[in-house]
């Protein structure tokens, strides 16, 4: 007959449902990532916007798309060819 160690329960085989420590236990990593995707969401949200108009990002951005319709053509620029 083999006994069990002391401090061991009889029902040990992980089944931790009704205690607040196990379920913390089992939640850690959804709870992790959900803050994870918490701090992305918020920091994706709060940056600066790239296209704005004092810069001149929206003048390259026409001028490529131009290129790739197979034109070189500054709409940007009124005098441009």
């Amino acid at each position: 007959m083999s006994r069990s160690p002391a401090g061991e329960s009889e029902g040990a085989g992980g089944d931790q449902s009704g205690d607040p420590a196990g379920i913390l236990a089992r939640l850690r990593y959804p709870i992790v990532a959900f803050l994870v995707l918490l701090f992305l969401v918020t920091g994706w949200l709060g940056r600066e916007p790239t296209m704005t108009k004092g810069m001149d990002e929206l003048t390259y951005l026409s001028l490529s798309r131009s290129l790739q319709s197979g034109s070189y053509r500054d709409f940007s620029m009124a005098s441009a060819p």
